[in-house]
């Protein structure tokens, strides 16, 4: 049998209005020399379904859900200075605190590392970009137990 129709209600909250300004801030260096265009935040993911069908399912294939939720990597295009590299060499794959910083005021706090740094073409009449990708680790460097993020809200944007 299907699961009961439910009804959509008026989401609680308030809804972002504009997307800037999104900042992210890495605790091994907060002023690292680049300058944050259009962050995409980390979104969070269920995981592989699970196939649990058998030669007994009729019609339908069946699955099951993941005990473990995930991160998906953080992207960003970036202006930067071309000095950032020595900069980056030195947290490039270091886990660390990463924070970000919602129009709104609300902020995520993850562990996790910078993955990759790739610079764009470089062109006339054109800014340098590079395209940086965050991996959210959800482990404590220091401890090395499990911690996923922690979601702060500002005053009054709480659903």
């Amino acid at each position: 049998m299907p699961p009961p129709v439910t009804v959509r209600t008026a989401p609680s909250g308030v809804k972002m209005k504009k997307g800037h300004k999104c900042t992210i801030a890495f605790a091994l260096n907060a002023g690292i020399a680049f300058w944050e265009i259009d962050p995409v935040p980390p979104g969070l993911d269920a995981g592989t379904m699970i196939n649990t069908t058998t030669q007994h399912n009729v019609r339908w294939r069946s699955k099951a859900v993941p005990d473990l939720i995930d991160a998906t990597p953080m992207t960003c295009t970036v202006a930067y200075d071309p000095r950032v590299r020595v900069q980056i060499s030195s947290i490039l794959g270091v886990p660390g605190g990463i924070t970000v910083a919602y129009p709104n005021g609300d902020t995520d706090s993850w562990w996790g590392v910078l993955k990759s740094f790739k610079p764009g073409a470089l062109v006339v009449d054109g800014m340098p970009t590079a395209a940086i990708e965050i991996e959210l680790t959800n482990e404590d460097p220091a401890t090395g137990l499990e911690d996923g993020p922690a979601f702060a809200e500002l005053a009054g944007t709480t659903i």
